[in-house]
């Protein structure tokens, strides 16, 4: 009820996406999108057990009953791509999985790390659109890039907006985005390992340049 007089009486507005950026616009305040963040330093990945691997290993993590993460999707994935082997962390909910897709639930962070280390690509969120929403910024897209790994999403990335890097498969928002895209996952996979995921090429998913960016716009709104 008390919005409105909120939202007008502030000096400007700091949102995590575009698409809540332009619902804000209309108080004709400054705006500026700072997409969710990730510490620092930038990994990058372990190449040398991968590259011995004949199987391809992909990792999902993620959490139980979140319906816009798609996990039906990665099981149909998994089903259409039997010599891949496939990873789920932080959730056993998918029923029946098949013998390529192992669940692990809950692991703490030294336990999935291990887990990312041996994989060759990430899953990111495939079915914001049961969400009503297009863009996001989640933290585990953001923690695969920090490991140095290629990822499969199904949303537009708020870091990402206006250019699509090699190492970011972006499907479209949709409920039949694995079936419609199946070949391009596919070869997308199996040439995961010639991407090189360099710190100068995710450098403004971690915190450090994003709080220069806050702290710049709010030095902006005081003078």
């Amino acid at each position: 009820i008390t919005r409105n007089l909120l939202m007008k009486n502030v000096s400007g507005f700091v949102c995590v996406t575009n698409e809540l950026k332009n619902k804000f616009i209309k108080y004709r305040k400054p705006v500026e999108t700072i997409p969710n963040g990730i510490n620092t330093p930038f990994i990058g990945r372990m190449t040398g057990l991968k590259q011995s691997r004949h199987r391809m290993q992909v990792i999902f993590l993620g959490s139980p009953n979140q319906s816009w993460h798609g996990l039906d999707k990665i099981h149909l994935l998994a089903r259409k791509l039997p010599d891949v082997d496939f990873h789920v962390i932080g959730t056993k909910e998918i029923e029946e999985p098949v013998n390529n897709l192992k669940q692990y639930g809950y692991l703490k962070e030294e336990e999935y790390i291990n887990i990312i280390n041996m994989c060759d690509v990430a899953i990111g969120t495939l079915a914001l659109h049961r969400n009503n929403m297009n863009e996001a910024c989640p933290l585990k897209t953001r923690e695969y890039l920090k490991y140095g790994l290629p990822t499969i999403i199904g949303y537009k990335d708020s870091d990402f907006f206006d250019n699509n890097p090699p190492f970011l498969l972006q499907l479209p928002n949709e409920e039949d985005n694995i079936n419609n895209n199946l070949s391009a996952i596919d070869e997308f996979i199996r040439s995961s390992r010639n991407f090189k995921i360099e710190n100068k090429n995710v450098e403004h998913i971690f915190n450090d340049f994003k709080e220069k960016k806050r702290l710049n716009f709010m030095n902006r709104l005081i003078e």
